[in-house]
């Protein structure tokens, strides 16, 4: 590994514990659920999109580091007071986008 990843990695793990949102995660259906660090954001955050289609902003995106779930599955739930207090999500899709160290993935409410 090289200086860089290294470093990077080092600072991501810092901007994460200032910045980031506390997501109640369940990789097993809802059967528990555990607090960790991660992003929920709105679909055009970040990619200008929000002029295009002001729609667009009303669908949630959730960013987490691989190190936390190794791969997020439509089995997983998720709650976050942004999405609602009482109400849980799931990942919308089976193809997280891979950006690294983190999976960017739409999110959908579980039935």
């Amino acid at each position: 590994m090289s200086d860089w990843d290294t470093a990077s990695a080092v600072m991501d793990a810092s901007v994460d514990a200032r910045l980031a949102d506390t997501i109640s995660y369940s990789p097993n259906g809802g059967a528990t659920y555990v607090d960790m660090l991660g992003y929920v954001l709105p679909f055009s955050q970040g990619l200008g999109l929000d002029e295009l289609d002001p729609t667009l902003g009303s669908r949630w995106r959730v960013k987490l580091a691989k190190a936390l779930v190794p791969l997020p599955a439509r089995t997983h739930r998720l709650q976050h007071p942004k999405l609602g207090v009482g109400t849980t999500w799931r990942p919308a899709g089976n193809d997280p986008e891979d950006q690294g160290r983190y999976w960017i993935f739409d999110i959908q409410k579980a039935a």
